[in-house]
C-alpha cells in the first residue's frame, strides 16, 4: 500500500516463491581400525541436488557423491556434509560425523634362522609389535603363535593373521629362503697302474663355492693344478685286489653340507719286463754272431 502527499492511496502485490530447504543425515560406523577405510552414506536426502563432503582438517570439498569411502587419521577424523537443492538453498549436518580410530595389531613373523639349508627345520614365531594380546591364525589354520615346519625343501612364503581385543586384524607374510644342498660330482680316471697317480676333481653343480674334505686312500691337494679348498687332489691307489674308493663331502658358502659322493679307482700291477727270462740280459756272443732275444711279462712290446 502506497499513500501520496495528496492522500491518494494505492496498493500492489508481488509473488515471492519459497523453496523448501534440503535435509539429510549421515549414516556410517563411528569406529574404525587403524589404517582401514570407512564408508559414509548420505541418509534420507530430501530436496537434495548436490552433495559436498568436508573434514575437520580441510574445508575444501573432497567429494560430491551421495556416499564416500574415507580413511580416518588422528588429524582428520570428523566428516561434514552440506547439501544443496536446485535453488541453491543449503543444509549442513551439524555436528559432523566423528570417527574413533581403534588400535590395530602390528604382526611380525620371526624365524629361528633364515636362510636355511634344504631339508632343515625352521621355527616361526608370530608376535604383535604393538604389544597387544591377540589371537593368531596361520595360513594352515593352526593357532599357536609358534609354528615349526619340518624338512623344508623349497623357498616358501607363510602368512599369519592377528586379531586384537578391538576386533581389529592384520595379516603379514614371511618368506623362508631354502638354499639347495651341494650337488657334488667327481671326475677322474677309474683305472691306474700301481705307482702312478690320478687327478680327481670335484665341483658343485649348483655353482657355489665349497670347502671339500676327502677320505679314502692316500691323497694330497693338487695345488699345481690350481686347486682351491681341495677341489682337486692327487690320489695314489695301491690295492690291486679291490677298487679304492675316494669320497668327498663339502660345506658351501651358504653353510650347507653336501652329501658324500665317492669315486672308485682300480689299480693294476705294472708288468715286469723280461728278456730271455731275465730282467737283465748277460749273454755273451762273438762279433758277427747273432742272438735271439725273447721278451715276456706283458701283452704288448716295444723295443
Amino acid at each position: 500500500e502506497v499513500t501520496t502527499q495528496e492522500g491518494c492511496v494505492g496498493t500492489g502485490q508481488v509473488l515471492v516463491p519459497v523453496s523448501a530447504k534440503p535435509s539429510v543425515s549421515i549414516k556410517g560406523d563411528a569406529t574404525v581400525c587403524f589404517g582401514k577405510s570407512l564408508k559414509l552414506q548420505a541418509e534420507s536426502p530430501i530436496n537434495v541436488a548436490r552433495y559436498e563432503w568436508t573434514t575437520n582438517a580441510n574445508s575444501t570439498p573432497f567429494a560430491t557423491t551421495q556416499s564416500v569411502t574415507v580413511f580416518p587419521t588422528a588429524a582428520e577424523n570428523t566428516y561434514y556434509l552440506t547439501v544443496y537443492n536446485d535453488k541453491g538453498c543449503s543444509f549442513e549436518v551439524n555436528p559432523g560425523h566423528a570417527v574413533t580410530i581403534l588400535d590395530a595389531p602390528k604382526p611380525q613373523i620371526m624365524p629361528d634362522h633364515d636362510p636355511i639349508c634344504e631339508g632343515d627345520d625352521v621355527t616361526l614365531t608370530a608376535s604383535d609389535l604393538n604389544g597387544g594380546s591377540c589371537t593368531v591364525v596361520w595360513d594352515d589354520g593352526s593357532t599357536n603363535p609358534v609354528r615349526t615346519i619340518r624338512g623344508l625343501t623349497n623357498t616358501t612364503t607363510y602368512s599369519v593373521t592377528m586379531t586384537n581385543q578391538n576386533g581389529c586384524y592384520e595379516t603379514v607374510e614371511y618368506t623362508v629362503t631354502v638354499n639347495p644342498l651341494p650337488k657334488l660330482k667327481i671326475t677322474g680316471n677309474t683305472q691306474v697302474c700301481v705307482g702312478d697317480s690320478v687327478l680327481l676333481s670335484v665341483a658343485d653343480a649348483n655353482g657355489n663355492t665349497n670347502k671339500y674334505s676327502w677320505t679314502g686312500g692316500k691323497w694330497k691337494e693338487a695345488i699345481d693344478q690350481g686347486s682351491v679348498d681341495n677341489s682337486k687332489v692327487w690320489v695314489y691307489p695301491t690295492d690291486i685286489a679291490n677298487p679304492t674308493a675316494y669320497c668327498v663331502t663339502s660345506v658351501d658358502n651358504n653353510g650347507c653340507n653336501g652329501p658324500q659322493v665317492c669315486h672308485e679307482i682300480l689299480a693294476y700291477s705294472k708288468p715286469i719286463a723280461m728278456i730271455n727270462g731275465k730282467q737283465m740280459a748277460t749273454d755273451t756272443i762273438c762279433v758277427g754272431e747273432s742272438l735271439t732275444l725273447t721278451a715276456s711279462g706283458g701283452t704288448k712290446y716295444k723295443w
